[in-house]
């Protein structure tokens, strides 16, 4: 690793900026990244909205953070108070961890001389086509851009976005968190599932392009060919009422189990035999790497970062997005084969440890000082 670069004799700052109430991928990213940094002595600030879910867990887990209301992207005052942490904390560099953060961030850039701006992108959809979106994106006073994939890095060069302003660094994970988590048989018992029904599992927001229809059209099928499944979907979102009546359609009953929003989703983990992500679209899909961490065989669809995860037929099947009947052919081969989902899971135990959290961040330090070397 590169010598760090200081500011004077002290350590440059980094602000971090969130703004989403929810608790997703996303932001388990962002205070991953900000604790580890504090962890290996660098200065690091996140701001985050005030009773967002955010700072519910940095509370919880004694992370230092600062509330912070931001309404829109257009919000002045939130810029302002921005503009007035950068000047405060000597701060160098400001991560900007959404598209709203982003929008915000910019006007503290302006003010500061030396204050450099990082974006992060995690969607693997087209900069937005509004002056603005397009704009921020490309503005010199965006220094630059880190994608979660690579996938995420052909869309932005395609959107006109410099590929040397871009560099690809992955999320990374606790690979150890959920050791602590609550033991599996007392949750299969819980939830009524038989001994010797395989458990497919995923965890994911009940949204749009997490293509849960695809997941229970494709349960269905499978479930047509071995009653032996169960299958548990650990997430909440806007769709969980269309959802629900897709489920009570296909007549899936106690074999497909809807679990809502948990805070320990590691017992989950736990539970699962085989672990899904439908998606028709994902900029990477970090819960992946939790599934691997927790010595799980994997299924995917082939679309965005998720094949830069999946290795197929080594550490799980990938499948083409949008087809239920390929999506419970995997499923059915590996319910029906132990040896093969023992085989993925030790291939995407040894894969995961290059996305540790620790190695991620020592890719960001080594970012970081270059922007400030430069």
């Amino acid at each position: 690793m590169k010598k760090r670069i200081k500011r004077g004799a002290e350590e440059p700052v980094i602000l971090h900026i969130d703004t989403e109430k929810y608790w997703r991928g996303g932001q388990q990213q962002t205070v991953n990244l900000h604790h580890q940094l504090l962890r290996t002595n660098r200065k690091s600030l996140l701001v985050c909205p005030p009773q967002s879910k955010t700072e519910e867990f940095c509370r919880q887990n004694n992370i230092p953070v600062i509330p912070l209301k931001m309404r829109n992207e257009a919000d002045i005052i939130a810029a302002l108070k921005i503009s007035s942490i950068v000047k405060k904390e000597n701060v160098l560099i400001i991560v900007a961890h959404t598209a709203q953060a982003l929008s915000l961030a910019i006007p503290a850039v302006t003010r500061s001389k030396s204050c450099k701006l990082i974006a992060v992108r995690r969607v693997d959809f087209h900069v937005g086509q509004n002056t603005l979106s397009r704009w921020k994106y490309s503005t010199v006073l965006l220094t630059h851009i880190v994608a979660v994939s690579e996938a995420i890095k052909k869309i932005l060069i395609s959107d006109n976005i410099p590929k040397e302003k871009i560099s690809v660094i992955y999320d990374g994970i606790d690979i150890n968190k959920f050791k602590k988590s609550l033991p599996a048989d007392n949750l299969r018992e819980q939830l009524n599932i038989p001994d010797k029904h395989i458990v497919v599992g995923t965890v994911a927001a009940l949204v749009g392009h997490k293509d849960y229809p695809n997941l229970l059209n494709a349960a269905k099928l499978a479930l047509d060919r071995n009653k032996q499944i169960t299958f548990i979907a650990v997430g909440s979102g806007d769709d969980k009422k269309k959802l629900v009546e897709l489920h009570s359609e296909l007549g899936l009953g106690d074999n497909f189990i809807f679990t809502g929003f948990q805070k320990d989703v590691g017992q989950y983990f736990k539970l699962f035999d085989i672990f899904v992500l439908p998606s028709k679209t994902e900029g990477l899909g970090s819960s992946l790497l939790d599934a691997m961490a927790m010595n799980l065989p994997l299924i995917g669809t082939n679309t965005g970062g998720i094949p830069e995860l999946i290795e197929n037929n080594k550490n799980g099947l990938l499948v083409e997005k949008e087809n239920s009947r390929a999506l419970a052919d995997a499923i059915i081969k590996l319910a029906d084969n132990d040896e093969l989902r023992k085989n993925f899971a030790e291939e995407g135990l040894k894969r995961v440890q290059y996305f540790s959290v620790e190695n991620i961040t020592k890719q960001y330090e080594m970012l970081f000082d270059e922007i400030i070397k430069e």
